[in-house]
């Protein structure tokens, strides 16, 4: 019986477009070595080390001007980095939308930041107008949380402030290493692929409950 879907937030619940937050980052702020520190995934430097919750917003800030044109501001850093998020994905939106009609309790398990947070904390359902976060019972984001996915610790302390069972929490994931390690911790988990997602929950829960 499955009690708990929890979601990625990059790449399953908005999309994102690196090659546009690198440009970003090198035409406004003049940041010419962005790409050592962006990735689709883990990112890396003092920009994984913000996500890890080492160094806080300001602390980022500040390492980051030191790769950017003098004088950059904290606001011009915060654009391009938001330019990394460009919407939300219709089609993982139309199954939350779904999911919490029917009263399913759904989660947010991210490798994250304030910044990207605070983007999404602002974005709206653009079928109904409902802000994003009101789907979720609860956000656990790396920089709060001080672990990153795939640490199975970061899994298994979510399982717990759930208050569930691994084999009760569905994970949705895009990265194929965050998948498989909840999948060895005993967490039912889907790697998400565009057009599939519904598919396979659908497939998934042919043999399974879905509790509320």
């Amino acid at each position: 019986m499955i009690k708990a879907v929890i979601f990625d937030m990059g790449g399953v619940i908005v999309n994102l477009d690196l090659e546009r937050c690198i440009r970003s980052f090198k035409e406004k702020a003049g940041c010419a070595d962005i790409e050592r520190y962006l990735d689709a995934f883990h990112q890396k430097g003092f920009i994984g080390e913000m996500e890890e919750g080492l160094l806080s917003e300001e602390e980022f800030y500040h390492k980051c001007r030191q790769h950017c044109r003098p004088g950059t501001p904290n606001e011009t850093i915060a654009e391009c980095f938001s330019d990394l998020i460009t919407g939300l994905n219709e089609e993982t939106v139309s199954i939350i939308r779904e999911l919490s009609r029917r009263g399913y309790s759904l989660y947010v398990l991210s490798n994250n930041n304030p910044i990207s947070a605070r983007v999404f904390s602002s974005m709206k359902d653009p079928a109904t107008g409902r802000p994003m976060p009101d789907y979720f019972q609860k956000f656990f984001f790396s920089f709060e949380m001080r672990m990153l996915k795939p640490m199975p610790g970061f899994f298994m302390k979510v399982i717990k402030e759930i208050g569930c069972r691994p084999e009760e929490a569905l994970f949705i994931d895009d990265s194929e290493k965050n998948a498989a390690v909840a999948e060895k911790l005993g967490i039912r988990s889907i790697l998400y692929k565009s057009g599939t997602l519904a598919g396979q929950i659908y497939r998934l829960t042919e043999n399974l409950s879905l509790s509320h």
